[in-house]
């Protein structure tokens, strides 16, 4: 969640993508190159997990890298069990995730170009669909205070 790549991304990212404090990548889907800063959480979560010979960051208990349907069965098991124990709702997926980046960063005052960029997005409608459910409130507020429709506030 925390780079927003698709799942065959995520699972074809080798170790030495890695590097300068940052994750580089060339999507599967669009061929958009990626340079994204790791975030300081990513990194300890990176950090604290299991060390393996894989070339893959991500790689089964058996230090080899993910296939698809098996990465696949091994989420649906570890959703069920989250939901299980409250932790999640219905619903969450792995694709689910990278929507919820789009909407994160929208929340947080990026603009849709900056979450194109992020998501490895060649258009903007394709940013403005994973960030469509952002919560925008102070965002609209910010408007209010800076709209001026009749020129009776100052101009600088």
């Amino acid at each position: 969640m925390f780079t927003g790549l698709r799942k065959g991304d995520v699972l074809a990212l080798k170790k030495s993508a890695i590097r300068e404090g940052r994750i580089w990548r060339r999507t599967n889907k669009t061929g958009q190159e990626l340079s994204l800063p790791i975030h300081p959480d990513l990194a300890q979560l990176l950090k604290q997990s299991p060390q393996h010979i894989a070339i893959t960051i991500a790689a089964t208990t058996n230090a080899t890298p993910w296939t698809e349907s098996g990465f696949n069965s091994s989420f649906i098991k570890a959703m069920g069990a989250l939901k299980r124990a409250g932790k999640i709702g219905d619903g969450l997926t792995f694709h689910g995730l990278r929507h919820t980046v789009g909407t994160l960063l929208i929340e947080a005052g990026f603009d849709i170009d900056t979450v194109r960029r992020w998501l490895g997005q060649k258009t903007l409608a394709m940013a403005i669909h994973y960030s469509e459910t952002a919560d925008t409130p102070q965002r609209m507020r910010e408007v209010i205070e800076k709209l001026d429709p009749l020129g009776s506030k100052s101009r600088t």
